[in-house]
């Protein structure tokens, strides 16, 4: 953990290899670790002690929450990212928005079968005088579109260009409103 003053700079450093938090007494226990002190003003080390096992009740972050946060989006389970964007949701961290961009995503990827059921519907009732081939061959370019468009919104919203939501949901509704619009098409 790292302490910062009101002007950002770091002031201490706490790295331990075990970390737990009471809630019940909102302290924080840490165990084999050390604590580096730091001049604001300069940078530079002033000590570092090592220690067994630290307790201390000047943070209120669940260590827990601060190993999960430092995992990788897509390692982490729904309740997992749902705690972490309750937790930072006033974080202006870019990391924040790829978790954010993962939790809605998981919740539009349940839109995907009806968006492959209209896209792959039309192709496959397109007649008989169409080979085969051609109607499999349309369907997996729209499905390759369907994923480059995804893989490019949920970059933009895990950059933190535009709002996460919003950068989930849009190739789902333009492939819904394509689909729908092929499907409605059927002869």
């Amino acid at each position: 953990m790292v302490e910062r003053d009101a002007r950002g700079r770091v002031e201490s450093q706490l790295a331990a290899r075990e970390g737990s938090y009471n809630q019940s007494a909102r302290t924080c226990t840490f165990k084999q670790g050390r604590e580096t002190q730091y001049d604001p003003e300069t940078g530079d080390l002033l000590t570092t002690t090592g220690f067994i096992e630290k307790e201390i009740n000047r943070f209120d972050e669940d260590p827990q929450l601060i190993v999960l946060y430092d995992m990788k989006p897509n390692r982490l389970s729904f309740a997992e990212l749902r705690r972490i964007a309750a937790f930072f949701s006033e974080d202006d961290s870019p990391k924040r928005a790829a978790y954010a961009v993962r939790c809605h995503g998981l919740v539009a990827d349940t839109a995907m079968p009806a968006i492959v059921a209209l896209i792959a519907i039309p192709f496959a009732v397109s007649g008989m005088r169409v080979n085969p081939a051609v109607s499999v061959s349309k369907c997996l370019g729209l499905f390759l579109a369907y994923m480059l468009l995804q893989k490019a919104f949920y970059a933009l919203g895990g950059g933190g260009s535009i709002d996460s939501a919003i950068a989930v949901w849009i190739p789902n509704v333009v492939f819904f409103l394509g689909g729908s619009w092929l499907f409605l098409r059927m002869k």
